[in-house]
């Protein structure tokens, strides 16, 4: 079983893949991209040993965000602040994984 979400908010782009092992409900797998935030698309690093092998929960997902916020490098080029937009990856962050437990 495979559930993907992608969110793009105010000028942000995120990617998250993530795969629930199919009978047990447990995280197989987990990557998130960023984009438009960083001079080049980049993976998170550290979330596939974060969430593989646990159940979703808003803790999990609270720290996926917060590593998807440190590992961002907001341009200086928007409108938008680099703190308002690191802080908008993180809450996105949180709010995409968390819509996949209502899916899977």
């Amino acid at each position: 079983d495979v559930a993907v979400a992608a969110v793009v908010p105010l000028q942000l782009d995120l990617v998250l893949h993530i795969q629930f092992a199919h009978k047990v409900g447990h995280i197989a797998d987990a990557r998130i991209g960023i984009t438009a935030v960083n001079p080049a698309p980049l993976l998170v690093r550290g979330v596939t040993e974060l969430l593989e092998g646990k159940r979703l929960t808003e803790e999990l997902a609270e720290a996926a965000g917060d590593l998807a916020a440190k590992t961002a490098k907001p341009l200086t080029t928007s409108a938008l602040t680099p703190e308002y937009r690191r802080e908008m990856i993180r809450v996105f962050t949180k709010r995409a994984i968390l819509s996949l437990t209502t899916n899977n």
